[in-house]
């Protein structure tokens, strides 16, 4: 082999190790996610610090957010959705924009889990949570400034509960109409365009009743009407320190004009689920409810 031909091969050895080590550092970049990272992620290190970034993320009716946490994150995120959206609408701070009223107001969620690699060994995950709304952050606006305005309209304050439960109940029927409409599973839907079906009846009622300082629970279930079962929401409620049912949609009928009704307004349990009968998410829950109705729903019937 002479000179010429010597030269030759070393400078193809050179030209190949440089494009071995241009290999090396572009597979090194996308395993440690210098070319995907998004810098808006969100570090998380917990469980319980995931679940509250969700939690003030669906406050705000954030549609998308991109969490991250070092290695492979499942103590983090098991996969479990349910679990995930219960333990959200588990946390309750005594407002009437979380626990059941959030949990009524997401129509989906989603999480994209995706991983990071340095060689075999799980660098950090990506978790990217996808929620979907019922309500906007522009409805819910609305909805709390108009609740305030028809309480204070219905002079609330310095009521009894009884007395806040009934003009509340009455206001929902007198200004409600039962119809399926763009809005109807909201509380915007029944409040602001005055069209709900029955999810929206007791999302308002909440709404309504949990800023009149009465607590206040969404429950739902199946219910018979006398011709057929179908999925059904409707409240529970705490006057004095005793627990009713309180089924305002089905004490504004259809097709029957402007009428008021007390059917199902405070009823025990002894009466009220004999057609109605709540999941079995709720059965700690309805384990408060009283046996017999509220002492004046005999006198309402007149």
């Amino acid at each position: 082999m002479d000179r010429k031909e010597r030269l030759i091969k070393k400078k193809k050895r050179i030209i190949l190790k440089k494009l071995a080590a241009i290999f090396i550092c572009i597979t090194m970049a996308i395993n440690t996610g210098a070319v995907y990272t998004k810098a808006s992620a969100i570090p998380v290190s917990s469980h319980k610090q995931f679940i509250n970034k969700i939690y003030k993320m669906a406050l705000k009716r954030k549609g998308s957010s991109v969490f991250y946490c070092s290695g492979n994150g499942s103590e983090i995120f098991d996969g479990n959705l349910n679990n995930l959206l219960q333990e959200v609408c588990a946390i309750d701070k005594n407002t009437s924009d979380d626990a059941d009223y959030l949990a009524n107001s997401v129509a989906s969620m989603n999480v994209r889990t995706r991983q990071e690699y340095i060689g075999n060994h799980i660098r950090r995950t990506e978790f990217t949570v996808q929620i979907q709304y019922r309500e906007t952050a522009q409805q819910l606006a609305a909805v709390n400034s108009g609740v305030k305005e028809v309480l204070t309209a219905l002079k609330i304050n310095g009521k009894t509960d009884y007395q806040k439960v009934k003009l509340i109940h009455d206001y929902i029927i007198n200004n409600t109409k039962y119809q399926s409409a763009p809005n109807c599973y909201t509380a915007y839907g029944a409040l602001i365009d005055g069209m709900a079906v029955c999810q929206g009846y007791a999302q308002l009622t909440y709404k309504m009743l949990m800023e009149a300082g009465v607590k206040c629970y969404v429950i739902t279930g199946k219910a018979n009407n006398g011709r057929q079962t179908q999925n059904h929401a409707w409240n529970m409620v705490r006057v004095g320190n005793k627990w009713y049912y309180l089924d305002t949609t089905w004490d504004d009928p259809t097709g029957s004009g402007d009428i008021l009704r007390y059917d199902y307004f405070l009823v025990g349990k002894s009466q009220f689920e004999q057609n109605h009968a709540a999941s079995t998410e709720f059965a700690n829950k309805i384990k408060k409810i009283s046996k017999q109705n509220h002492k004046k729903w005999a006198q309402l019937q007149q």
